[in-house]
């Protein structure tokens, strides 16, 4: 028996487990003593398959990873998808939804499932693409009152239920599948992985708030946005102080 059996860890990337997209130190050492005593630990991130093995993180996990921020939930130990989700409209689709709202796109990115991440003016995109079914969508603003100007005006626009909108930074909004948000890739990996007792949630940002919300036990670090630890049960050190190890280091 491990003191920490039954417990699964799922946190934020950016901003809460790393700072200017490395691991902090002091996170390191703590998820390993962490896992090394029967916890589970996994990321939930709005990143690719490939930037999990890129940053060397993918040894450090014991749980599958929540990626595209939920859209897909993958076990690196086997090397696959466990969970995939897509948005209910392709590309070319979503331009005619968002039509009266576009002009204040900078770009897009859109997320397929070879794994490819493209940052393109709208103008360029054409062909496959357009109808090439997207785990998610994200938009780019020139500011950040314009990024929260489209939110807002797209909230109005989409259908209810269609599809989940967040934002990841003050210049990003996301559009993920409305099952596939990161706490739905919470809710499966504690399903699928045998023994499970409590899930811990950690996130700095607005769509980080389905895993805050999803989790047994919610945390946040002290720099996170207001409405990020206004959710929160635990409030932590900051990022860049090792959050992570901190909340491993409280837990009984």
């Amino acid at each position: 028996m491990g003191k920490f059996d039954g417990y699964l860890i799922c946190t934020d990337y950016d901003g809460t487990f790393a700072s200017k997209t490395e691991p902090v130190a002091a996170n390191l050492p703590a998820v390993r003593y962490f896992t090394d005593n029967g916890g589970r630990f996994s990321v939930a991130t709005g990143r690719t398959e490939a930037f999990i093995r890129e940053k060397q993180l993918a040894t450090l996990l014991n749980a599958p990873a929540s990626l595209f921020n939920g859209s897909m939930v993958y076990d690196y130990g086997e090397n696959k998808a466990l969970r995939t989700r897509f948005l209910p409209f392709n590309v070319g689709e979503f331009f005619s939804l968002m039509k009266p709202l576009l002009g204040s796109v900078q770009k897009i990115d859109l997320y397929e499932l070879s794994d490819m991440l493209i940052h393109q003016p709208l103008s360029d995109i054409t062909g496959d693409h357009l109808t090439t079914p997207q785990l998610k969508l994200l938009c780019r603003f020139a500011t950040e009152a314009e990024a929260n100007e489209f939110r807002r005006e797209a909230e109005k626009l989409l259908p209810p239920g269609l599809c989940y909108v967040s934002k990841s930074w003050s210049l990003g909004v996301e559009f993920n599948p409305i099952d596939g948000t990161k706490g739905h890739a919470l809710d499966f990996m504690k399903g699928y992985l045998p023994g499970i007792h409590t899930t811990i949630g950690v996130g700095n940002y607005d769509n980080d708030l389905s895993l805050l919300r999803h989790a047994d036990i919610s945390a946040a670090p002290e720099d996170s946005q207001d409405i990020v630890l206004q959710e929160a049960k635990i409030i932590l050190p900051k990022c860049t102080e090792g959050a992570i190890a901190a909340l491993i280091d409280s837990l009984p």
